[in-house]
């Protein structure tokens, strides 16, 4: 009845009106290519679904992005925007079309970039249905933290930065083996995430202790928060330039600042937390990174997802 198939070019028109369909919002043209350029120059193609009429039903993207594991560059592959119209909704087992896109997709992956690190966070209901089609792992519940402001010591500065500099390299091959599995947050991450995202103006601070750099810090504010949407330095610094930061922040009259992060750096934080609607998952359709290794390793924030 349903037709799967890999993207097209000219496919992104209908995948823009299936998603206004399915989400109630406007993924526009310039925030689609901006997505997808770095999964479609790698080939790491999305899959759709068509009906008998050619009407296209059912979409899962993927976005291709460069991680580490245990210190060797592996492909980063996050699975988002999975949608299917409300018409084409309702079948069990192997016949559910969820079910054998996200199958598919995850077989064309796999058979491309046999080494990836397969992701995602996929809000409640999207993950039971991952976990009745056996193609998702629970990781965690992400839970996100409301910072709390500590004075900081007099020779640790935080500070406004330009958004992308060369500075991130430089911190990245400090730090990146205290990280067994993440994205590789270097000065060609940070440009196409932040610098480069059609809709959302972001901006960076960094910390410096006797006045040479330890860390950095993309900010998103909102009218009633400030979203810590990324984050990187040495593991033992986290929650000393979290709290500086969040005193700089309320010195500065920012909104509240929230973070999220994986739960093994979670806890290492001061201020309270609670559970998000996101679910931290992991493929175990055909990928073979074991889901409990994920839930030690896996170092995320808020700009590992998509929606922030």
């Amino acid at each position: 009845m349903y037709d799967i198939r890999r993207y097209r070019p000219g496919d992104e028109n209908a995948i823009r009106m299936l998603f206004q369909r399915v989400f109630g919002a406007e993924l526009t043209s310039e925030q689609w290519t901006w997505k997808y350029k770095n999964s479609l120059a790698h080939h790491a193609l999305p899959m759709v679904a068509t009906g008998p009429s050619g009407e296209l039903v059912a979409h899962a993207g993927v976005l291709y992005l460069e991680g580490q594991y245990q210190g060797e560059r592996i492909p980063f592959l996050q699975i988002c925007d999975v949608m299917v119209a409300q018409e084409a909704r309702g079948q069990l087992g192997n016949k559910n079309l969820f079910t054998r896109l996200v199958r598919k997709l995850f077989e064309q992956l796999y058979a491309q970039f046999p080494n990836a690190f397969n992701y995602g966070f996929p809000g409640r209901r999207p993950f039971l249905l991952g976990g009745y089609a056996r193609a998702y792992g629970l990781v965690e519940h992400a839970r996100e933290t409301a910072l709390q402001a500590l004075r900081p010591n007099p020779w640790l500065r935080v500070e406004r930065s330009v958004l992308v500099s060369s500075d991130l390299d430089r911190l990245w091959q400090r730090f990146r083996k205290h990280f067994a599995l993440c994205l590789r947050r270097d000065q060609a991450y940070v440009h196409w995430r932040y610098a480069e995202h059609p809709t959302i103006d972001y901006h960076r601070v960094r910390f410096l202790i006797w006045g040479r750099i330890v860390g950095w810090a993309v900010l998103h504010t909102k009218a009633e928060r400030t979203e810590v949407v990324d984050l990187f330095c040495h593991p033992r610094r986290l929650r000393q330039l979290l709290s500086a930061l969040a005193y700089w922040l309320n010195i500065e009259k920012y909104p509240p600042a929230f973070v999220l992060l994986s739960d093994r750096w979670r806890q290492t934080i001061a201020g309270e937390s609670q559970e998000t609607e996101l679910i931290t998952a992991s493929a175990t359709w055909k990928f073979s990174f074991p889901t409990d290794e994920v839930r030690q390793s896996l170092f995320y924030t808020m700009g590992d997802v998509d929606i922030f």
